[in-house]
């Protein structure tokens, strides 16, 4: 019984075996498979996790001379970086710097800030925080860069360390054996720098990511302020004018306030400017690029003479003061992130030129605003250097609305009695003094009454968008003076369409400006109200509102962009038409009326892309658009036989050209000029003033006479009967001759005069002459007839 089982069970212990078996050789594969996914991290850790193989005797003495050189390759790699010594340098004076920043705004944001100063703080920040970015992304880029050498150096130690370790190394000559030893040394002393050099890197991205979470913190910090600031505009913030609590701090405490306040401005701007050197270099090199373009532009237009060319040289009489002025607005993109007290010596420095400038050319009525703007956009740039100090101010922007309120009123005053013609001629500039007296009058007494935040938000308000309203228009005048220079100077000058419709361009071109300068100008209105963003949003919300039924629905946005796309068809189809018509075609030799088939084959190509990229705007397949119009043209060609019809022949006008515009034809009786070929019909302009619609299908399927398809030579038969005593030899010479004599009709072929009939008592003479104006036939013919009859009458030859 046992044996059975026991020979029972043999099977199945066989079978455990080779279960068993078939593991530990699956076990076995898998183990050398782990271990080369671990390789590349057992190499960064070093020798003792890789099994690298010795190297051969024969080929160690080469691969010494390989492993100096690739040695000499990663110290050069290591020690070539100027992106971390240059970020080291400035990270020391970016701390500084930004703890006086900081240090000045949180005495800012304590103070009851303006929205503005708000923005601007918030640039500076953000500003700060872009250039660690940068500087994050390069410490990234070196320290990858490090790494890679790191293993490079790992995987040369262990292999150098499994040659010094073999069984071989006891065979190896005594100067081998120093060379391999030599070979290791020089690479854990480049280890030894590249360990230094991740050291130092890893330190800088902690440093540098410290200053990040600074800025960061100061930022929201902004953002809180601005938040409640919008919450509390309403609320009243500070104590009256009136009240002691304003007063009570010392006035030597508010100078020594002032004193350290403007100290830390000081020591940041330093520290920028210490940082920024290159872009001063900058700077300055822009400034002498366009003054020596302005100087060449100036001598350019004076050389022209006088008119409208010294009209536009007038912007260029102070190339000194438009090239200062030009390099400081430049700032902004220079100098992204400036502390505060920078910008306020840019506007202080920029100020005197850039009154020089708009005087010139600003309307002179207009001089007095532009001065009060100067003292007021001065009196900003204190405010701004007293941020920090809520009563300085305070005090100076309650000293700035009151002064503003009493010059608007006195502008107003003196327009009301006339005095000022330059002040009834800008009704616009009238409008917005009585807005802006309103506005200084409440801003005025807001600051007085304690609600500075809502004195501040006004003022402000109000100031910039009057800063932005004269900026944009002496920009527009600049551009405009600009244009009409280019206008003036080859090779623009040669052109025909700035020969014939220069005003035109003029016009339109200062349409085009003023445009864009009133929708900058609101949009930065909206921006200084902080109403930008909330626009915006809700505008996006609007057109993101979907509008349809079923599996066709689309947004009110994809209506607008539909419609503005269309409309963008034609305005292009316009302006390709006007520059064929003004430009291509009187440069090149074209048969009569193919321009026209040009011009409206462009048109309608243009059209028919404008409506396909509409459609797809609208979010419609056009793969389904086709299978539907190919529908709808079945319908469409049953139910529209004659406008299909109409419409393909004029296609067909277009391209044959039977019937061109300018041809004079005869259709049914009536003979007129083809004034112009439509989709569905034509124009022909009649001899007696009137204008026959003709469908295109006419002018396809019926017989048209057309004078003029091959050349415009035309026939005139004119009939003069006489009376039979008439020489007829006599009057066929005097019928030819007079005939010759007329300035309208053709030298060749020669007028002839033939003798068609006679009878007893008259002779029927025919004269036949060729004109190349068709259009005046009927004139030609009357001018010839009263020849003939005056010539007639002096033969003493009767008419009959």
């Amino acid at each position: 019984m046992r044996e059975r089982e026991t020979r029972a069970a043999r099977p199945r212990l066989g079978l455990c075996l080779c279960v068993i078996a078939g593991a530990g050789w699956l076990w076995a594969g898998a183990i050398p498979a782990r271990a080369a996914d671990a390789a590349p991290d057992a190499a960064s850790k070093g020798p003792a996790a890789t099994n690298a193989p010795a190297i051969p005797l024969a080929e160690i003495a080469a691969r010494a001379e390989e492993a100096f050189g690739s040695l000499r390759s990663i110290g050069g790699t290591l020690s070539a970086d100027q992106v971390t010594a240059v970020i080291q340098g400035d990270l020391e004076v970016l701390t500084d710097e930004a703890t006086a920043r900081q240090e000045e705004s949180s005495r800012m944001l304590s103070s009851s800030p303006s929205l503005e100063n708000l923005r601007r703080l918030g640039r500076e920040w953000q500003g700060v925080r872009d250039e660690l970015a940068e500087w994050k992304r390069s410490l990234a880029k070196r320290l990858a860069q490090v790494q890679e050498e790191q293993a490079r150096l790992a995987q040369m130690e262990a292999t150098w360390e499994a040659t010094r370790s073999s069984g071989a190394a006891a065979k190896m000559p005594t100067q081998m054996v120093a060379q391999v030893e030599r070979v290791l040394a020089a690479v854990k002393q480049t280890q030894t720098n590249a360990d230094a050099q991740q050291q130092l890197l890893l330190t800088l991205q902690t440093r540098v990511a410290q200053q990040d979470g600074r800025a960061l913190h100061e930022l929201n910090g902004i953002e809180a302020v601005r938040e409640a600031y919008l919450r509390r505009l309403v609320v009243r913030d500070s104590p009256p004018v009136w009240g002691r609590e304003l007063w009570s701090e010392s006035t030597q405490a508010l100078a020594q306030q002032s004193q350290h306040s403007f100290t830390r401005q000081v020591d940041a701007l330093r520290g920028y400017l210490q940082r920024k050197q290159g872009k001063v270099v900058v700077q300055g090199g822009v400034f002498l690029a366009v003054l020596l373009f302005l100087i060449w532009a100036g001598r350019r237009l004076r050389a022209l003479g006088g008119g409208e060319a010294s009209h536009a040289a007038r912007i260029f009489d102070a190339p000194i003061a438009t090239a200062l002025v030009l390099a400081l607005l430049a700032s902004s993109w220079i100098y992204p992130q400036a502390p505060r007290l920078f910008w306020a010596l840019n506007g202080a420095v920029a100020l005197i030129p850039a009154t020089m400038i708009v005087r010139r050319l600003i309307d002179p009525s207009l001089c007095p605003v532009l001065s009060a703007l100067v003292v007021f956009y001065f009196v900003d740039l204190l405010r701004m250097v007293a941020a920090s100090q809520a009563t300085a101010s305070r005090v100076l922007l309650l000293l700035e609305m009151l002064s503003g309120a009493v010059f608007v009123g006195w502008r107003l005053a003196r327009a009301r009695v006339g005095t000022s013609p330059g002040a009834r001629r800008h009704k616009g500039v009238l409008c917005g003094c009585r807005v802006a007296l309103v506005v200084f009058i409440v801003a005025c007494l807001a600051d007085a009454a304690g609600y500075v935040n809502l004195a501040k938000f006004l003022g402000h308000a109000l100031l910039q968008s009057a800063y932005m309203a004269l900026i944009l228009y002496a920009l527009v005048r600049i551009l405009d003076g600009v244009l009409l220079s280019l206008l003036s100077i080859p090779p623009l000058v040669r052109l025909g369409v700035v020969e014939r419709h220069r005003d035109l361009l003029e016009r339109r071109a200062r349409v085009v400006l003023e445009w864009t300068a009133f929708v900058l100008w609101a949009a930065y209105v909206l921006e200084t109200l902080s109403l930008r963003a909330p626009v915006v949003q809700n505008l996006k919300e609007a057109f993101s509102t979907s509008v349809g039924r079923g599996a066709f629905k689309f947004t009110l946005g994809d209506i607008v962009w539909c419609g503005l796309t269309v409309w963008a068809s034609f305005l292009i189809s316009r302006l390709l038409r006007f520059m064929l018509e003004e430009e291509v075609y009187p440069r090149v030799q074209l048969a009569p009326g193919l321009h026209y088939s040009i011009s409206r084959m462009v048109h309608y190509a243009v059209l028919v892309v404008g409506f396909l990229a509409g459609v797809a705007v609208l979010g419609f397949d056009l793969t389904r658009l086709t299978i539907l119009v190919g529908a709808l043209g079945v319908g469409l060609g049953f139910g529209l036989q004659n406008i299909i019809n109409n419409f393909v022949s004029g296609l067909i006008l277009l391209f044959e050209r039977p019937v061109k515009v300018g041809d004079v034809i005869q259709l049914g009786g009536n003979e007129g000029t083809v004034k112009r070929i439509g989709i569905r019909a034509s124009i022909v302009r009649l001899t007696n003033g009137s204008e026959l619609i003709v469908p295109n299908g006419s002018l396809i399927s019926e017989t048209v006479t057309n004078w003029t398809l091959s050349d415009r030579l035309r026939r005139v038969d004119l009939p003069v009967v006489v009376a039979g005593p008439a020489n007829a030899q006599q009057v066929i010479e005097l019928l030819q001759g007079t005939a010759a004599g007329q300035p309208r009709v053709l030298k060749e072929p020669p007028p002839k005069a033939l003798l068609i009939s006679f009878d007893k008592d008259a002779l029927n003479f025919e004269v036949r002459f060729w004109s190349n104006q068709s259009d005046d036939m009927a004139a030609i013919r009357s001018e010839l007839a009263l020849a003939i009859r005056a010539a007639l009458a002096e033969r003493g030859i009767l008419i009959k």
